[in-house]
């Protein structure tokens, strides 16, 4: 089964649904902190960024297809999450922070140029209830794949702000190392597509059900808005 998803390519990004505001159905968030085979990082607690949350929220049935994630693969894979559900404070300050890391990687863009750049990587921070960001929802999880204990190799590190960071990046993989890389990657995307979740396509480790970007690609209705503990 794990070699059948290794030899699936990843397929190209599900685009042509306009956004739209969601229909809040109005499940709760649980905590999944002590889920069993499931480890959370708690990355940006860890970093020293303000306000973030020591535990793991997510909407029902997110934690719920997280459970089926983990029925699908065998017993040593586990699943390591690095954020899921996000207060204001902290998106704030990670926009602030990536900006100021783009700035310097790109010394001549524009304000503007700025805004397009980070938008790719870091939604800007708001309360919105008709366009809420996706960590907002409790709906998006940021996560990756370990076997036996240790991370799977996938080509980049959390929050990669290159192109390699693209879900597709290594599909074109030459050498042994990127064909490592490429089928970690797809055997992630495949076991979170197969139970419903939609990927970001600019980032691999992100993944979402019932936000805006779900409903994007499969044309739904959003389920989730803006919900906070």
């Amino acid at each position: 089964m794990i070699e059948r998803w290794m030899n699936c390519p990843i397929g190209p990004a599900q685009e042509g649904y306009p956004y739209q505001v969601p229909a809040e159905c109005g499940q709760s968030l649980v905590d999944i902190t002590d889920m069993d085979r499931v480890y959370y990082d708690a990355t940006y607690a860890r970093m020293g960024l303000k306000n973030t949350l020591r535990r793991c929220y997510v909407r029902q049935q997110v934690a719920k297809m997280l459970q089926q994630v983990l029925e699908l693969l065998p017993p040593e894979y586990s699943l390591w999450i690095y954020d899921t559900l996000r207060p204001k404070e902290v998106q704030q300050s990670l926009y602030d922070m990536y900006w100021q890391q783009l700035a310097q990687d790109h010394p001549d863009a524009t304000e503007e140029e700025l805004k397009v750049l980070i938008d790719d990587f870091v939604a800007y921070p708001r309360i919105d209830y008709e366009r809420p960001t996706p960590h907002s929802t409790g709906g998006a999880v940021d996560l990756t794949l370990m076997k036996n204990g240790q991370l799977l190799p996938m080509g980049t590190e959390f929050d990669d702000l290159t192109d390699k960071a693209n879900t597709r990046y290594f599909e074109d993989a030459v050498t042994e190392e990127e064909k490592v890389f490429r089928d970690n990657r797809r055997l992630l995307y495949q076991v979170m597509i197969q139970v419903g979740f939609v990927n970001y396509r600019n980032e691999w480790w992100h993944f979402a059900y019932g936000d805006r970007a779900w409903g994007r690609a499969t044309g739904k209705t959003p389920i989730y808005s803006y919900i906070s503990l």
